[in-house]
């Protein structure tokens, strides 16, 4: 593109554009956040409420999370991320004394064209008192 004034001068811009251009877009787990909940006597159970995001920071809806329970509860899940980014998985319900942890261990996430950042923070835990 060339700029003419009306003395006859003209110019021409550069610009320089960067384009970086990728295959494929990267989630993680944002958070893991644990909550106890009390099922009754001493019977308790764990919710673990798993954050998928973008390198963005935008939450990423039909991630697949796979996962497993350690501590208290012993068990695994493959549950899907909702359009807020959210999934949700409970452990098994087991009768734990006080000072018993419930963690919530994330060891996959997928989606198709996505790659796992593997490199956050992968579990959430919580204590019963």
């Amino acid at each position: 593109m060339v700029a003419t004034d009306a003395l006859g001068l003209s110019s021409s811009p550069f610009v320089t554009v960067n384009v970086r251009n990728s295959t494929q877009q990267t989630l993680h787990v944002e958070r893991i956040d644990a909550v106890l909940i009390k099922k009754g006597g001493s019977r308790v159970q764990a919710r673990g409420d798993v954050f998928i995001y973008d390198a963005f920071g935008a939450p990423v809806a039909g991630a697949l999370v796979t996962g497993h329970w350690t501590g208290a509860a012993s068990d695994t899940f493959t549950i899907t991320t909702d359009a807020t980014g959210k999934a949700v998985d409970y452990s098994n319900s087991v009768a734990a004394p006080s000072g018993s942890v419930f963690t919530c261990v994330v060891s996959g996430v997928s989606k198709s064209g996505w790659q796992f950042d593997s490199g956050g923070s992968n579990q959430g835990s919580v204590t019963v008192p």
